[in-house]
């Protein structure tokens, strides 16, 4: 039986800086981690492989979380195609613009995954930054805030407690 090719079907966001976590959706990936590839212009020379997103999480089946290779040179900035690649086989590839914007908040993981309202839950990553500060909170995808009782420290945000169901992750800001 021939194994069902890698197959993206989307990257968030699809711009950013050297070192912005990224994420791939698609299917078939795997369990096991292999490969993203950006290349520049279809020139093998100006490959670059991306670095890990996360050590909880960054890889699984249906998702990748990866960082855009910070070896890029600063001359390299543009358009790159990515694709996932496992031994020979590789995936479909989608566009990334490599440009020179800040690194964002890049989230590896979100504990529990998904739960009832009143949950507590722990979200973890990178770029945080060391402390809340005034602008800080975690802002879900149904446009469900969160900023008070927060523990924030580097690369982990806790004692959220969501006020709706949680599924899946939500966006820091």
């Amino acid at each position: 039986a021939t194994a069902e090719l890698p197959m993206i079907t989307g990257i968030s966001p699809a711009n950013g800086g050297k070192g912005q976590y990224v994420t791939i959706s698609g299917s078939n990936f795997g369990d096991s981690i292999g490969q993203v590839q950006f290349v520049k212009d279809d020139d093998l020379s100006k490959m670059y492989i991306a670095e890990p997103g996360c050590s909880q999480g960054a890889w699984n089946n249906a998702q990748v979380v990866v960082k855009v290779p910070s070896k890029i040179p600063a001359a390299s900035i543009g358009k790159y195609t990515v694709q996932i690649v496992k031994g020979e086989v590789k995936s479909n590839q989608v566009m990334f613009d490599v440009n020179t914007k800040s690194v964002t908040p890049g989230i590896c993981y979100v504990k529990p995954a998904n739960g009832p309202a009143g949950t507590k839950i722990e979200i973890g990553g990178e770029e945080f930054g060391s402390s809340q500060g005034d602008k800080g909170r975690v802002v879900f995808y149904n446009g469900a805030e969160v900023k008070d009782g927060l523990v924030w420290a580097t690369g982990k945000i806790s004692n959220i407690i969501v006020g709706c169901l949680l599924i899946g992750y939500g966006a820091l800001r």
